[in-house]
């Protein structure tokens, strides 16, 4: 079962934060507590506080939903040089200094809106 995830589970009974301590947990640390997937979302931004049904229907439930896919790999940034290094005696030879660091990938991130009949609705 994923950290995040607010699912309690006793004597083979599960039930979504049945204590109500993965809530304020989620909250107090500063996090987005969303109660349709009884999950803790970690940076992210705030849970829309509009409908998450594009098409209301009493046969379709949709539900908020963090999406973050398509995220590119971080990248190394090689910013090596080469260093003179001098001796007392007048010798000096050029060191080669590995050096560099690394920028986050970009990734497409945002709420979705889920829905039971197997949609995915992405709004920009």
């Amino acid at each position: 079962m994923n950290e995040n995830s607010g699912f309690d589970c006793v004597s083979g009974q599960c039930a979504c934060d049945a204590t109500g301590q993965w809530v304020t947990a989620c909250t107090d640390g500063g996090a987005v507590w969303n109660a349709d997937t009884c999950f803790c979302y970690w940076g992210t931004s705030a849970l829309p506080s509009t409908s998450p049904d594009p098409e209301p229907d009493d046969e379709v439930y949709c539900w908020w939903d963090w999406w973050g896919r398509d995220c590119e790999p971080d990248e190394w940034v090689d910013t090596s040089y080469y260093e003179k290094v001098c001796y007392s005696d007048g010798t000096c030879y050029w060191d080669y200094v590995d050096d560099g660091y690394y920028t986050d990938g970009d990734c497409e991130e945002q709420w979705v809106s889920r829905c039971s009949d197997g949609s995915v609705w992405r709004y920009f």
